[in-house]
This record gives structure tokens, C-alpha cells and sequence, in this order.
């Protein structure tokens, strides 16, 4: 017998094989599986942890690449008035073998520079670099491996407290390295990370992992695992990325508590939380970097797009820049 994947999305019962064959189940049986699930009872006890381990250790066990008609591009586009970041981002960085000896998790902040945050942003997430890949998804080199090269993590900057830049919500372009405003009011999101890490109050800002499920999924029907691996390594190297530049910083393992899309395939799959160092932290950090006057409080008021809620946006504001 042929092993099945199956999973609910929206009320639809969907179906797929090692092969990468997906069906909805219309009709009596789909209805009977979405109501036999809603009227089992779950177990308690020990027993259940391990069940959702096997579960997941079974589904990594059957992935295999699929090529599919099925091709998102992850070129989207990506609406509002846009930050340039490049020229303003700090270029200060240390050994590498030094800032793995001191690295530390930190749920304790100041207001961090934007150049700082800039600089975190680009050297985890830009692209370097793409090709079009077998099966026509334009596959992409960044700095964190991806499985297969899909990359279905997109990142949000959501700037609370962020010395030179206006408080919001962003997206992160990966190609131009610029931010586009997509809400102007973080503070619930924010307030939400810190109650989860248990801070004393809310962090000055954080980059939260998108998932983009479909990127992976439409070659590897079976893996939400890898999913879950490239975001480990993505928040790994932002966390490492802020220790380099003088920031404090904590991983958060948020999941579908943050991003509210009308897709169910899109969904929040970790943070880091961060903000300046706090005050007295001893911890070196590299030349030029925070507390310099290489990158003051207003240097991107003063010289970048920044974004002005209080006043029109134009359309050209939104223009979408990125190589065909």
C-alpha cells in the first residue's frame, strides 16, 4: 500500500503520495476523514510528544524532489514606500572565532542603531546571486543554505524603538536590500515576543522568519521538515549576526502567532528579538561598530528615504525594482 500524506487546509482534505502526487479529497471522503479528526479526542499523557515526533521523523523519511507544473517565484512584488538600507548599513565585524566564544542569548535591551540593524538584514538575507533551476524556479545563492535551494523564508523587519527610523512594520526586499512599509503599528506584535521569552518589557525590535510554504513544497510535497531546518539556520546566523555587530539578541520560536495572511501556507516560523546592548554590558565589540559616531542617531533621517507616514505616498514610491 501506497504511504499517504494528509493534511487539512481551510476545511479541504488534501493527499499526497511519495511521488509528489497531490489530490483534494472532495466529496464523502474528504468530509468523512475532516469529521472523523474533529471528533477524535486527543490522548494524553507521555504518549502524545512521541506520536508528533514519529510523525515528523516519518514524513522526513519520505522526501524525495519532485518536479512540479506548480512554480512560485519568489521575486514577488513588494508594495509601499521603500528605506534604502545599503549605504547606511554598519561594516564593522569581528573574528569569527570570537564572536562564537561570546555569544549570548539576551532578553535585556537598549535602542539600537538602525545602521546596525541594516547591516544584520543584508548580511543574513540578500541574494547574491540566481539560475533557473530544473524545474524553472529561479533558484537563488544567499548567505544561509536552503534545501534545494527554494529559500521560502522571507523576513520582516518590526521596528518599535530603532534610533533613526520610523516605527513599523517591514519587508525585507532581498534583492535591492531595501525595506518596504507594510503596517505602521508593531507594538502588538512586539509586546506578544516578549511576553514569550518572558522579558521585562517588549524588545526594541525583531526579525520574524515568513514561510513561504509553497517555495518547498511544490519540489518537496513531504517537507515541512525542511522548513523548519532552514529557519533554524536562517535565525541562527541572524542571532550570530547580531552578536558580530554589538546587538543583544534572543531566538524566539514563535509559530503562527504573528503573520495573519489569507493564505494558510504563509506563516510566522521563529523570530530574533533584539535591541542594543544594554547598558553596562562588558562584551567587546568591533571597531566602528555601536556607540561610535560613524552612524549617529538621525544619519538615515537626515540622508535616506525614510518613511513619513504623515504625509501622501506617491506611486513611484512603490516601484518595484528588481532584475527580470
Amino acid at each position: 500500500m501506497t504511504p499517504l500524506t494528509v493534511r487539512l487546509e481551510g476545511g479541504e482534505v488534501i493527499a499526497s503520495d511519495d511521488n509528489g502526487r497531490t489530490a483534494r479529497l472532495d466529496g464523502d471522503i474528504g468530509q468523512q476523514i475532516l469529521e472523523a479528526w474533529q471528533r477524535a479526542e486527543p490522548k494524553q499523557g507521555p504518549d502524545l510528544p512521541s506520536a508528533g515526533a514519529l510523525t515528523a521523523i516519518g514524513e522526513a523519511q519520505r522526501l524525495r524532489p519532485h518536479l512540479t507544473a506548480e512554480v512560485p517565484d519568489w521575486r514577488a512584488n513588494y508594495d509601499g514606500p521603500r528605506v534604502a538600507l545599503g549605504a547606511h548599513a554598519s561594516e564593522a565585524s569581528r573574528p569569527l572565532a570570537e564572536i562564537l566564544a561570546g555569544r549570548r542569548s539576551q532578553t535585556s535591551w537598549s535602542t539600537p542603531l538602525a545602521g546596525d540593524v541594516a547591516a544584520a538584514l543584508i548580511r543574513t538575507g540578500r541574494v547574491a546571486g540566481w539560475r533557473d533551476g530544473p524545474d524553472g524556479y529561479v533558484v537563488s545563492q544567499r548567505p544561509a543554505p536552503s534545501a534545494g535551494g527554494r529559500h521560502p523564508l522571507d523576513l520582516e523587519l518590526w521596528a518599535g524603538d530603532v534610533s533613526g527610523l520610523v516605527p513599523g512594520r517591514y519587508s525585507f526586499d532581498p534583492l535591492t536590500c531595501e525595506l518596504v512599509l507594510t503596517d505602521s503599528s508593531p507594538a502588538d506584535g512586539l509586546a506578544e515576543l516578549g511576553r514569550i521569552v518572558g522579558a521585562a518589557e517588549p524588545p526594541p525590535a525583531a526579525i520574524v522568519a515568513v514561510a513561504q510554504t509553497q517555495r518547498t513544497l511544490s519540489r518537496y510535497p513531504a517537507g515541512m521538515s525542511l522548513i523548519w531546518r532552514d529557519a533554524g539556520v536562517l535565525l541562527g546566523f541572524l542571532h550570530l549576526c547580531c552578536a558580530d555587530l554589538g546587538l543583544a539578541s534572543c531566538i524566539v520560536g514563535n509559530c503562527g502567532v504573528l503573520v495573519h495572511r489569507r493564505s494558510p501556507l504563509v506563516v510566522d516560523v521563529g523570530s530574533v528579538v533584539l535591541g542594543g546592548p544594554p547598558l553596562g554590558d562588558p562584551r567587546p565589540v568591533a571597531e566602528n561598530g555601536p556607540g561610535s559616531a560613524r552612524l549617529g542617531p538621525n544619519d538615515l533621517a537626515a540622508h535616506a528615504v525614510v518613511v513619513d507616514l504623515s504625509r501622501d505616498i506617491r506611486p513611484a514610491d512603490a516601484r518595484r525594482r528588481h532584475p527580470s
